[in-house]
């Protein structure tokens, strides 16, 4: 077999080798192995990309001086590169997250749900809920996603909200000191409603504690704008479903707060403003920006007196021994054990406060750490 090229109106040959056979096969052979493939055709000339699912919406077909032969898709055709063959457009497959669709599959994320459609996504946006987070030594993950840390020790506005037509509501919670290194945790959760009805209730760790604390006179049969409340697993749970409203707590270390989009930028308070800009979630109580935490935290006190926190008690560095049996503990949230919880954990940022978490814990209260993790889980699992 020869190799030869065009060369000044002359052909220049010489013997292929193994390479020039690999680039440049006879014609023939590519003819064959083009009609072996479903929808595709040889062509002397290939175009500099070929027309495939993710170009053909806006495909412009361009040539080299020096084209080579190949196999291309007919007409009505292009190629599916994930499938590597040549499909109907409307059959082409989508990608997301590394992943290969086929023509009419979907996926959900977050609010957003997507169905692959001829190689493309079409998505819809619904309205959805959005929670809050206090857990362990006082982290905080606003509505808006927007991660910080405050130990304050006081009770503070948590969130607070109003409604066109005057009706709200507020969350407070009572910050005190546990263990014995200076951080700080939740003992109690205060729920009041305003409006069209007036109510309140206290959720404590105390559970001797827990109640009404201004019973309206219809909150008995007040409706989905009254309370309901019970208990699911380690959790307590206060639901307004008027408001779209909804309050977990564990009576110890974790609280969660549930809106509907109705309260898009009618909130404030710790949980910031849910206006899905995580930018501008530390406004204080005058509406203004603050920069850190410790002041963004103490902003939103009910009392005066209360004292604003030196800095942020790093339990780590205090005591680095519980340093290692900290992340040995812990660590079991990136084991295999919980491979399957990795959509509904964070395991990148939690499983970093974890181990600060257990660190104070480990002293006097480190059965606690034990009881929450075996609690874990059995939730989990």
């Amino acid at each position: 077999m020869f190799f030869s090229t065009c060369s000044a109106g002359l052909w220049d040959c010489e013997v292929a080798n193994h390479r020039d056979r690999e680039l440049y096969p006879p014609a023939s052979e590519m003819k064959e192995k083009c009609a072996e493939k479903e929808f595709a055709e040889f062509t002397k000339c290939l175009p500099v990309e070929l027309k495939t699912c993710k170009n053909m919406h806006a495909y412009n077909e361009k040539f080299d001086e020096d084209c080579n032969p190949g196999c291309v898709c007919m007409d009505g055709y292009v190629l599916d590169v994930s499938a590597h063959k040549c499909v109907s457009p409307e059959n082409c497959s989508c990608h997301h997250g590394g992943k290969s669709y086929n023509d009419g599959d979907s996926f959900k994320e977050d609010c957003t749900t997507c169905k692959c459609k001829s190689g493309k996504w079409d998505c819809i946006s619904e309205n959805c809920a959005a929670t809050c987070s206090v857990w362990g030594d006082s982290h905080f993950t606003t509505f808006d996603k927007m991660d910080f840390d405050f130990q304050g020790v006081c009770d503070y506005v948590l969130s607070k909200g109003t409604l066109s037509g005057g009706d709200g509501f507020s969350v407070t919670i009572q910050n005190v000191l546990c263990g014995t290194m200076g951080v700080t945790c939740s003992k109690s959760a205060k729920i009041s409603l305003f409006g069209q009805l007036t109510d309140s209730i206290l959720l404590s760790s105390d559970s001797s504690k827990s109640k009404h604390l201004e019973n309206s006179k219809n909150s008995r049969n007040s409706g989905p704008n009254g309370f309901a409340i019970y208990k699911s697993g380690i959790m307590t749970t206060v639901e307004v479903t008027g408001l779209g409203l909804q309050i977990k707590w564990d009576h110890g270390t974790r609280l969660y707060v549930k809106l509907s989009d109705q309260w898009k930028g009618r909130t404030s308070g710790l949980c910031g403003n849910y206006n899905n800009d995580a930018q501008d979630d530390m406004i204080n109580p005058s509406q203004g920006q603050e920069t850190s935490s410790l002041l963004f935290g103490h902003s939103w006190r009910l009392q005066e007196f209360c004292s604003l926190p030196s800095k942020q008690i790093a339990a780590c560095s205090e005591h680095p021994e519980r340093k290692l049996w900290a992340h040995k503990k812990c660590g079991i949230l990136k084991s295999k054990l919980f491979q399957g919880v990795t959509i509904i954990l964070n395991v990148s940022t939690e499983s970093n406060l974890v181990p600060f978490d257990a660190d104070f814990f480990l002293g006097n209260r480190s059965h606690t750490v034990q009881n929450r993790t075996n609690k874990m889980n059995g939730l989990t699992l």
